[in-house]
């Protein structure tokens, strides 16, 4: 069989197989309302809301000018400057 016969038998094939196929239909459209969805879990690892740190039910407000959070793995170290 020479190539062209085997691509010819090919398309044919092929077009009888996509004339065949279901058409295709469309999706429904989702409309999202991020106000309604329930809110997630609050976050598990300590983190800083402005100035105060929050580590789980515990919050200490920070009294500096500047605070920030350095969190390798392993335990969280908290810095402020001295006042």
């Amino acid at each position: 069989m020479k190539p062209t016969s085997i691509l010819a038998a090919a398309a044919s094939a092929l077009v009888l197989l996509v004339g065949t196929a279901a058409p295709a239909s469309a999706v429904p459209v989702t409309v999202l309302r991020p106000a309604d969805l329930p809110r997630g879990p609050d976050v598990a690892i300590p983190h800083l809301e402005g100035r105060t740190v929050v580590d789980g039910s515990v919050r200490v407000r920070i009294r500096a000018g500047q605070c920030s959070c350095s969190a390798p793995p392993g335990p969280t170290t908290w810095s402020a400057p001295a006042t």
